[in-house]
């Protein structure tokens, strides 16, 4: 899915809500979503800088929820995840 809003007609709530889409979000083969400008269609969309055909993104992972994955993180991340483990 490519978020996509006319130039001419974005408004801050949807520039907002673009912002947070790539905050929040990876594209589904794992790259930084960014949020560029397509001539063609003078339109500001969301989306994958690798390939333009991708159309999906995933919310991006957060540091404790790969801890439980399993993976490394650095140890000061990983000693914030205990302390609140053991709250």
């Amino acid at each position: 899915m490519v978020y996509e809003v006319k130039q001419s007609e974005v408004t801050q709530e949807q520039w907002e809500e673009m912002k947070k889409i790539v905050r929040e979000n990876v594209c589904w083969c794992g790259a930084e979503l960014q949020i560029r400008t397509n001539p063609e269609k003078a339109t500001l969309e969301v989306g994958c800088p690798v390939d333009k055909e991708h159309h999906g993104y995933v919310e991006r992972e957060t540091w404790t929820q790969s801890f439980r994955r399993g993976a490394v993180i650095p140890s000061f991340v990983q000693a914030a995840i205990d302390k609140e483990d053991d709250a």
